[in-house]
């Protein structure tokens, strides 16, 4: 695909992501008050557990799994070819031994995976707002 179209699809599913992901919080609470004071502390480990940051190994490689961003983050770097681009060092001579990561694969089943989790994300958090909001109304009843 066109790397312009597969940025429009990545951005555009992880949008609808998160704010599926907004949703199913914010039909957790009956204050909006305290379903914004929860808001950032979602917005953190979305950060931490993108591999953008460090490194992740281990526990936090398992944990990722569970993070939107890190999903978004992968088919952004896939798209974008981030294993073949060389470190400054590299360009500037110093040759350093540099890894290709798996989470950037420069392949179109690697992209569909990214787009199939994401879309994932969306129809999980869709159906547990939706339990949720059943809940309530039939307590209301």
């Amino acid at each position: 695909m066109p790397p312009f179209l597969e940025l429009l699809i990545t951005t555009f599913l992880t949008a609808t992501a998160f704010a599926a992901m907004g949703l199913f919080v914010s039909s957790l609470f009956t204050n909006a008050d305290r379903a914004m004071t929860v808001a950032p502390i979602l917005l953190m480990p979305q950060i931490l557990f993108s591999g953008l940051i460090f490194k992740l190994d281990g526990a936090t490689e398992l944990i990722s799994w569970f993070a939107v961003c890190r999903w978004s983050m992968e088919g952004y770097g896939t798209t974008a070819n981030l294993n073949a681009l060389e470190l400054k060092m590299q360009q500037e001579g110093v040759m350093i031994p540099h890894e290709a990561e798996d989470f950037f694969d420069f392949t179109n089943a690697h992209m569909i995976k990214a787009w199939a989790v994401l879309l994932i994300f969306v129809v999980v958090f869709l159906l547990l707002a939706r339990i949720v909001l059943s809940t309530i109304g039939k307590e209301k009843s």
